[in-house]
This record gives structure tokens, C-alpha cells and sequence, in this order.
């Protein structure tokens, strides 16, 4: 991922963060395309903390940014 994209993802994420909105989030997990529905709490660096709608998740809620493909305001 290029640092362009990824500063976007990341501005993206702090947005999202900071108006406490309801994101979907296009995820490629283990060359697998999944899709998480929730509101972003914590962005960190290479990472961020999310409260999933779907509470019966089958892991942890915090994802690698590098992970994200993309980020939808609800």
C-alpha cells in the first residue's frame, strides 16, 4: 500500500473517530474480503480499535490498517 493511500485510510479512521459516526470498513484479511460494521474508538498508528455492531465477532476488534481497503461513513 502506497503512503498516499494509507494516510488517507488513516485520516479516514481519525474522522470517523472524532465525529463518533458508523463506519463500514472493507477489510482483505488473509486474501479473504470481509466487511465490519461498527464506530471507530481508538486509532493508533499502524492500527485501530473498533466497537462492532456484530458483538458475536469471531476476534479481537482491533485491525492492522494495512488491512483496510476501504472506509464508508453510514
Amino acid at each position: 500500500m502506497c503512503d498516499d493511500v494509507y494516510e488517507g485510510i488513516l485520516e479516514a479512521l481519525e474522522y470517523a473517530m472524532l465525529t463518533c459516526q458508523s463506519v463500514n470498513i472493507g477489510l482483505n484479511r488473509r486474501n479473504k474480503a470481509e466487511r465490519i460494521e461498527g464506530v471507530v474508538k481508538k486509532v493508533y498508528e499502524n492500527s485501530f480499535l473498533i466497537d462492532l455492531e456484530d458483538k458475536s465477532y469471531e476476534y479481537d476488534a482491533t485491525f492492522p490498517v494495512s488491512e483496510v481497503e476501504y472506509v464508508e461513513y453510514s
